[in-house]
């Protein structure tokens, strides 16, 4: 319509052939590997779930086995009473092995319950026991399989496993670990295994192993030409690198500019450990990834858009191309900034609720209408937490440091306020204590004003009365006494804050 005559038969044919093609790649990957995805999913449920059901079983079956040793010892008792003598010896002989017995039979039921205890019992009953590195890729295959439909996600995971498996000294064999996976998921997953299963299986240990094997022996390598850069640096070229990284950055986004209003020094100092994290995310990849993760989340308060990551890693590998002729240094810089911002970006975005979106613009009715979306049971806990991988942020927490003090007195409000359905009362004080048990001394210090409305939100008034008078509930319990049973520190900590207003309030 818009190109009228200008869009030719030529060109007509080239729109159909791509997306034909296109539309035949979308409909090949779904009848290929939709149906490999569903069931790597579901056996991974159902292997999860069935150890959880065994472990309950194996609780149980011991409790019972503890009451037949019990009866056989009675039994023995009894016996020995009645008989005396060499009967009593040989009745305690009987006691003694039908005790053992008892004990063979009760350590027989102690089988592997979860897939990493079948793992380790399979790999050392295959003699791969001493292969320390296979517990390496079990703490990571969690992630690996959750995230085996997100290719981006799942090349980070083999990236971070990549750093860990580098610092293994011994020889590694990848198919190794494929035959014990393998082994272990028919131990787990007994009724529903076929050979579906397998192909479902050996297809994705094959794109993990394709990815590993890709990045084997390159990290030592990269580490040592990237310490000998960094150590080689003076200080006249490391101000070169602060100085040239923001010019080019900002050239590359001119709007980074708004983001990065902080001194020179600041900067300088951004830039500093900018630098060290590359080097750092080879020499200790696990705290790595949770310091990264944790400064993620920060970013999601900063509120941060993602879109200026790849401009500033390409200012940062462009100024360290620059200064040095050695290609591999230049590649390890290069992969792990890229690996870092990859981890970045993923922890903002998940990280990036419409609580925290709320937060940022300070917006009372921004943050009413974003926890209404959220369940009754969940909606104390999207004000009071986010989780992305081990690392939490408290949005409540966030609003009080970053002084958006709106959103922080519309959280209280939300949480505080008493809702009912059929089967149960909601009321947001539990979690609130449990989450911040010092959410008392944080307001004392940092909002004050805060402070009546959260004692007003913990006293409930009857709407009814009677005889002239209305029935009023107090909620004082984690005002008076801490998780632990002891004596809180609320009032102290009020009579630090010296506010006669406080202290007279009815709570």
């Amino acid at each position: 319509m818009e190109l009228g005559s200008r869009f030719t038969s030529n060109a007509k044919g080239g729109w159909r052939s791509i997306l034909n093609y296109v539309g035949g790649a979308y409909i090949y990957v779904r009848r290929e590997y939709a149906g490999r995805l569903k069931i790597i999913a579901s056996s991974w449920a159902t292997a999860n779930k069935k150890a959880n059901e065994l472990d309950e079983a194996a609780g149980e079956g011991g409790e019972g086995g503890e009451e037949v040793v019990e009866g056989g010892e009675a039994a023995g008792e009894a016996n020995e009473a009645k008989e005396g003598g060499m009967g009593g010896e040989k009745s305690q002989a009987r006691g003694a092995s039908g005790e053992k017995a008892s004990n063979k039979t009760v350590n027989s039921m102690n089988v592997p319950t979860t897939f990493n205890e079948m793992f380790m019992f399979n790999g050392a009953v295959m003699g791969f026991g001493n292969s320390i590195w296979m517990q390496e890729v079990l703490q990571s295959f969690d992630n690996i399989v959750l995230n085996v439909a997100n290719s981006y996600r799942l090349q980070e995971e083999c990236d971070t496993l990549s750093l860990c498996l580098a610092k293994y000294k011994g020889s590694i064999n990848l198919s190794e670990f494929k035959a014990v996976m393998l082994a272990s998921l028919r131990s787990l997953v007994p009724k529903d295994w076929n050979s579906a299963h397998e192909v479902a299986w050996t297809w994705l240990w094959e794109n993990v192993e394709r990815m590993l094997r890709s990045l084997m022996g390159k990290p030592a390598l990269q580490e040592k030409a990237l310490e000998r850069l960094i150590m080689s640096l003076t200080e006249e070229s490391q101000n070169y690198l602060r100085k040239e990284l923001y010019r080019r950055f900002f050239a590359l986004a001119p709007a980074g500019q708004d983001y990065f209003k902080q001194s020179t020094t600041r900067l300088y100092f951004i830039a500093d450990k900018v630098v060290e994290m590359t080097i750092e995310m080879y020499r200790d990849p696990k705290k790595m990834v949770e310091d990264i993760s944790a400064l993620g989340l920060r970013h999601v308060g900063y509120g941060i858009p993602t879109e200026f990551f790849a401009p500033y890693v390409s200012g940062a590998v462009e100024v360290v191309r620059t200064m040095t002729t050695d290609e591999t240094a230049e590649d390890g810089f290069r992969w792990s900034l890229s690996l870092i911002a990859r981890i970045l970006v993923r922890t903002i975005n998940e990280g990036s609720t419409i609580v925290m979106k709320a937060i940022n613009t300070n917006s009372e009715k921004q943050l009413q209408r974003a926890v209404a979306c959220a369940p009754r049971g969940k909606r104390a806990m999207w004000m009071l937490n986010i989780a992305v991988g081990t690392q939490s942020i408290s949005p409540f927490y966030w609003s009080i440091e970053s002084g958006s003090m709106e959103a922080a007195k519309a959280m209280i409000l939300d949480l505080l306020t008493i809702r009912a359905d059929r089967d149960n009362y909601y009321y947001g004080s539990d979690s609130l204590f449990e989450r911040h048990p010092d959410v008392v001394q944080r307001l004392c210090a940092d909002a004050q004003a805060l402070l009546p409305i959260l004692l007003d939100g913990l006293i409930w008034r009857s709407r009814l009365t009677q005889g002239g008078q209305r029935r009023v509930n107090f909620y004082i319990k984690h005002l008076v006494q801490d998780a632990d049973g002891k004596f809180n520190q609320a009032l102290e900590w009020l009579v630090e804050a010296g506010d006669p207003k406080i202290l007279c309030h009815p709570v």
